[in-house]
Order: C-alpha cells, then sequence, then structure tokens
C-alpha cells in the first residue's frame, strides 16, 4: 500500500523438474492510488539439477548407465565366449604359443591321448573282468620331460647338428 520496490520468493523445491525442466507462468496484479490497475505477466522456468555446469543429473546418471550397460554386456559376451571354449582346445592353444615363442613347454600343459583317456573312463571296469586295457592298447606309462625348443649354437656361430 506505500511506493517502493516490493519482492517475492517463491519457493521452487516442491516443483518437479528432475526429467525436464518445468515452466509456471504466473500474472501479478497491481493497484495504484487513483484506481488504475496493471497486469504483469511472468514465467518462472525451473530448470533441472546440475551436476556440473550443463550437464544435468538426469542425462547423467542415462550416460553412465548407458556406459555401464555396454560394458557390461561385451564383459559377459567375452566370459561367455571363453567359457564354452573346451578346456582340452585352451590347452592345445597354449602349446601352440609356447611352440611360436619357443619356450618350454610345462607339464601341465601335456595332454593325454585318447587311449589314455579311455584308459582313465574305462580301465576300472576291465579290471573288474580281471582283463587290462593298458596292455590290450598297448599304452605304457611314460613321463615326459620338458624339453627346451631353442637351438644350441656352436662357439663357430653355426647351428649344432
Amino acid at each position: 500500500t506505500s511506493p517502493g520496490t516490493y519482492s517475492l520468493v517463491f519457493e521452487t523445491e516442491e516443483i518437479e523438474a528432475f526429467f525436464a525442466p518445468n515452466l509456471l507462468a504466473g500474472i501479478i496484479y497491481i493497484s495504484i492510488e487513483n484506481f488504475t490497475s496493471q497486469q504483469l505477466r511472468i514465467n518462472i522456468n525451473v530448470q533441472m539439477e546440475e551436476i556440473f555446469p550443463g550437464m544435468s543429473a538426469f542425462y547423467f546418471i542415462l550416460i553412465v548407465a548407458a556406459i555401464i550397460g555396454v560394458v557390461g554386456s561385451l564383459t559377459t559376451y567375452r566370459v561367455v565366449q571363453q567359457a564354452r571354449i573346451p578346456k582340452f582346445v585352451k590347452k592345445v592353444r597354449k602349446v601352440k604359443g609356447s611352440i611360436k615363442s619357443k619356450k618350454t613347454i610345462s607339464e601341465s600343459l601335456v595332454t593325454k591321448t585318447k587311449d589314455q583317456m579311455m584308459v582313465k573312463l574305462y580301465g576300472d571296469d576291465w579290471k573288474e573282468l580281471e582283463l587290462s586295457l593298458e596292455n590290450t592298447l598297448g599304452i605304457v606309462d611314460l613321463k615326459l620331460k620338458p624339453t627346451p625348443l631353442k637351438a644350441k649354437k656352436s662357439k663357430m656361430g653355426g647351428d649344432r647338428d
């Protein structure tokens, strides 16, 4: 009712602006002493909460979730792909890599032959029949010693025969 500058504080905490900005429209009615009135239209723009300047929390969460989803799916795909490869094939690949790099082949990488696997699976059954599957297949239990694949050099610089 007296002349001067008036201010109004409008709280926007209860207005939901997480997913998108929210625009509020309003009208201010001003009545002056000589019974004249005036209307002012105002717009209040409630912005989304920003984690970083220019990056709203909603879009930040979406981007992080998308990155985690892509990395997780690629990791899962790779783990499942590796789990489907039989251990025998994995051992053969390691032996192949050892041969190419000219390293010694450890005894843990040596795989059993088909006959040795048959003895392991059916040897007890044959023993119950008082038969020897090892003798039938001609298997001699030999321990393989790892040998280096590097060729020895002579003092002259060439390969030794």
